[in-house]
């Protein structure tokens, strides 16, 4: 059989010669020790290092969630402007779960399965994210949660790859509940959504009462994106509480502070909304977050006193024309964690990527946090908010006070034996 040849530069090299030089070319890289790369690979040196991004861009927290995925945006540009990770660009792979469990397990699949991704980051919703970590950790994927559950961190649902940027609802509940009752009263009545997360957040207020104190006056359960919540106002009335604790979060927050405020019960009763954002302070409005109170990891108004918030608040505002969330700020910093431990480890081997992460101290935004190393949970500042009155408002953006900090504390959240870790 005649041979073919092979064009190389204008130059032909028969099938014979080329052979030849593949032996050649192998027995020195063998003698030297080092490995011998086909030229039929020198293509692929720079395939992308794909990261995926699943978040909830549709339903009740779809502005948060594009906060989210707009600061890891930033984060990827910024290392792919520096040359890439490990030598190659990073792809950034999103798509939305629609805050539906099922739809995140399928596109969980369609991005280990068919995008081939790498490593894994987001997402928002405490039920989503357990089946998303449910795939990963099946695949051995690296996984960056932003969220805020009990469940990632906890036996057998954790992985010894999934790391959990966000703050528990045990943390939150625990940290914040000692605030509350020091500085706003102690008989409580909840509104809870009937999600993970709502449930969570009472079950730790529940648990933070047995020990520390507290009235329970009782509990109100809506529908996650319910719109219309006054049915619940005159049993919350009756009750007569010093604190309304609600679990209401993206559309949910917008709805209950308009009606809250219209029906009066801001006047009655100190309002607390578990987590508050930024991005749900100005859909809802001034004069109806005005004296309302609210948990949060970031606000933008740590520039003041924080170096990093303040760099990453002007590069955010930089190119958004909007300082960034608190979920903006998981992203970001989750991101940088995860890419970070990759550069750092130098391959894209997990439990290299792993060894990285566990027990580091990091500042990437708000100051110092850190990985517990037996969870891979992140320790970090708690904050709470208030408000503003209209009238103080400053700025199209200055809608809170910060009243009160949490300092970081392993005590906030349960013990490694509690979550089911050997000693």
């Amino acid at each position: 059989m005649e041979n073919k040849d092979l064009k190389d530069g204008g130059m032909k090299i028969s099938r014979r010669n080329f052979l030849k030089g593949v032996v050649t070319v192998g027995g020195a890289a063998a003698i030297a020790g080092s490995p011998w790369v086909s030229p039929l690979a020198w293509g692929q040196e720079k395939k992308p290092i794909k990261l995926g991004g699943m978040f909830s861009l549709t339903g009740a927290f779809a502005t948060e969630s594009e906060d989210q995925r707009r600061a890891i945006q930033m984060v990827v540009d910024e290392y792919n402007k520096k040359g890439g990770l490990l030598g190659r660009p990073i792809e950034f792979v999103v798509r939305d779960d629609k805050l539906n469990a099922g739809e995140a397990a399928l596109k969980a699949k369609e991005l280990i399965e068919k995008e081939k991704i790498d490593l894994a980051i987001g997402t928002l919703g405490a039920h989503t994210v357990v089946v998303y970590n449910a795939e990963c950790k099946m695949h051995n994927i690296p996984l960056m949660a932003l969220n805020s559950t009990n469940d990632l961190n906890k036996m057998p649902d954790w992985g010894p790859y999934t790391f959990h940027e966000g703050s528990t609802p045990y943390m939150i509940t625990h940290s914040m509940g000692h605030w509350i009752l020091n500085n706003l009263g102690k008989k409580w009545y909840f509104l809870c959504g009937t999600w993970a997360f709502g449930q969570q957040v009472y079950d730790g207020f529940q648990k933070f009462m047995a020990k520390y104190g507290g009235e329970n006056l009782g509990k109100s359960d809506y529908q996650l994106g319910a719109t219309e919540y006054s049915v619940h106002f005159p049993k919350i009335l009756d009750a007569k509480p010093e604190v309304l604790i609600t679990t209401g979060f993206g559309k949910d927050y917008v709805n209950q502070a308009k009606q809250l405020t219209d029906f009066g019960l801001t006047t009655k009763m100190k309002v607390v909304f578990a987590l508050t954002e930024l991005t749900m302070g100005k859909e809802a409005g001034q004069a109806n977050i005005s004296g309302t109170y609210g948990g949060t990891q970031f606000y933008w108004g740590l520039q003041d006193t924080i170096p990093t918030a303040k760099a990453f608040v002007q590069a955010f505002m930089s190119r958004y024309g909007q300082p960034p969330s608190g979920y903006a700020g998981f992203a970001f910093s989750g991101a940088k964690e995860l890419l970070g431990g990759v550069e750092r480890a130098g391959v894209l081997d997990p439990d290299k990527i792993r060894k990285q992460l566990e027990g580091r101290t990091y500042d990437n935004y708000k100051g110092k946090e850190w990985w517990r190393k037996c969870d891979h949970q992140s320790i970090q500042d708690w904050y709470v908010l208030k408000g503003k009155d209209p009238k103080e408002s400053k700025g199209p953006w200055d809608f809170f006070d910060i009243v009160g900090k949490i300092p970081a504390d392993e005590k906030w959240e349960r013990t490694c034996k509690e979550l089911g870790f050997k000693p």
